[in-house]
């Protein structure tokens, strides 16, 4: 999931809920898990690496030529 954030250069604020309380705290309360990976979409959670590459993919990459 980060090599895609990295390759597709998408400007992904990542926070460490372990570390940080407050980004802990609005996971649970955005996200309605303290599952990790999520990402935020329009306020929707999307937690599967698998489907958060996917969505990176679908919405960041260029199209060739």
């Amino acid at each position: 999931m980060f090599r895609a954030i990295a390759r597709l250069k998408v400007p992904v604020r990542l926070r460490d809920i372990r570390k940080d309380p407050e980004a802990a705290r609005k996971l649970v309360a955005e996200g309605g898990e303290d599952q990790v990976p999520c990402l935020l979409i329009d306020g929707r959670p999307l937690y599967e690496s698998a489907d958060i590459i996917r969505y990176l993919e679908e919405n960041f990459a260029q199209a060739p030529g």
